[in-house]
Parts: C-alpha cells; sequence; structure tokens
C-alpha cells in the first residue's frame, strides 16, 4: 500500500503514541523512581530511551524475519495484535493500565534495583513502553505500508515519541501536579477511545486476510 509520507507520519505518530501514553504511565513511572536521585533518573531515562528505539526498530525491520522463524502468519500475529491493543485501550478507558504493559513484580523489582540501566530497560522499555502492543503495529505498519514513506513514516514516529515520552517523564513531578489525577484520568480515557479504534481496525483487516472468501 503506498501513500504520501505527509499522510502517513501523522497516522504513525498517533498509533505509536496512544499506545505508549507516557501520561497515563506517569503514577508507574513517579511510584518506580520516587526514592532516587535526579541524577539516578537522568541516567535512567537515556537507558530507556535507547532501549526503546532499539527494541522497536528490531521490529521494524526484523519483525517479519521473527514472525517467520517462529512460522507465524502475518493475519493471525495481526488479530493478536488487535485483541490485545483492545483489551489494553478498554483497560484505558477505565482509567487502568493492562497487565500487558506493567505486573506488580516488575515495580517491586525496579525499585529494589540499584542499576538505573537495568530499570531504564525492564520494566520501563520493555514492557512498558515497547511492549507487545506497541510491537504489534509496528510489525502490521511495516508490512502495510512496505516502501520507502512508510519505513520513513514509522521511524519518525518512533524517534517522536521516544523523545516526549523522554520529557515528560523527565518532568513527571510537576505535569502530575499541574494535570491532576483527574485530567490524568480524562487523557487516558480518550487515548483508549483511539486505541480501541485502532484495534478494530487491526483486527478487520487481519480477519479479511485470513478469511478472503467470507469478508
Amino acid at each position: 500500500m503506498q501513500e504520501s509520507f505527509l499522510a502517513l507520519l501523522p497516522q504513525m505518530f498517533m498509533a505509536i503514541f496512544v499506545l505508549m501514553n507516557p501520561f497515563s504511565l506517569l503514577g508507574i513511572y513517579i511510584d518506580i523512581t520516587k526514592k532516587y536521585s535526579t541524577n539516578f533518573k537522568k541516567k535512567l531515562l537515556i537507558t530507556m530511551t535507547i532501549a526503546v528505539n532499539v527494541i522497536l526498530f528490531s521490529f521494524l525491520f526484523g519483525g517479519n524475519i521473527i514472525l517467520q522463524f517462529f512460522g507465524i502468519d502475518l493475519p493471525g500475529f495481526t488479530v493478536a495484535g488487535g485483541i490485545l491493543i483492545l483489551l489494553m485501550g478498554i483497560s484505558m478507558v477505565k482509567a487502568q493500565n493492562h497487565e500487558s504493559q506493567h505486573k506488580f513484580e516488575e515495580g517491586e523489582d525496579a525499585k529494589a534495583s540499584l542499576n538505573p540501566s537495568s530499570i531504564g530497560v525492564v520494566p520501563l522499555a520493555l514492557p512498558i513502553l515497547a511492549g507487545p502492543g506497541t510491537i504489534s503495529v509496528i510489525i502490521n505498519n511495516a508490512d502495510a505500508y512496505n516502501d520507502f514513506n512508510g519505513y520513513l513514516a514509522i521511524s519518525i514516529g518512533i524517534i517522536t515519541v521516544s523523545i516526549i515520552v523522554y520529557v515528560v517523564f523527565r518532568f513527571a513531578d510537576v505535569i502530575s501536579k499541574k494535570i491532576g489525577q483527574t485530567g490524568l484520568n480524562i487523557i487516558t480515557r480518550v487515548m483508549g477511545l483511539i486505541l480501541m479504534a485502532i484495534s478494530i481496525d487491526m483486527i478487520s483487516e487481519g480477519l479479511k486476510q485470513l478469511f478472503p472468501t467470507l469478508l
């Protein structure tokens, strides 16, 4: 599927942004890092940003190879990813965090760690930010827009969103105080609705490929 770069860029940006949604993750980030120094957090955020980009770019350029290695067809993966994203969207509409993004045990392990690089990679980069939902969207869009414009739009989307996440987490305390819990809940619910719409498109497209004679 060929589309212009300018048409694809906002689409790719929005899809990645609503999945990472740093505003809904502020509470988790603050809870995990509240006992650490400012210098520790800076190192952690740099590691997190690099790790997110490495993970997502690996699936952008090697996602199909990984699926082929495990014998997984893309349409089936698209439907599975769509269902997962739908569940995440439903959780966000309820102002909750889905377990695919964060588990209590991972947060507790992170709080006990003394290594900023360790926390930056797990759990912040994986699975909280570059989790199954984000990876599914990256692989699906890389296949749907398999040309220079598509890959460029997805690449810029990944880099731009990761920078936004860095900035939001860097000023997490200030932002959370300004917006307040009610504001964060509203943002999370709106993002959840957008996420649910994206998931329905993914599920529909996957089913069309799986059952072309029925749909």
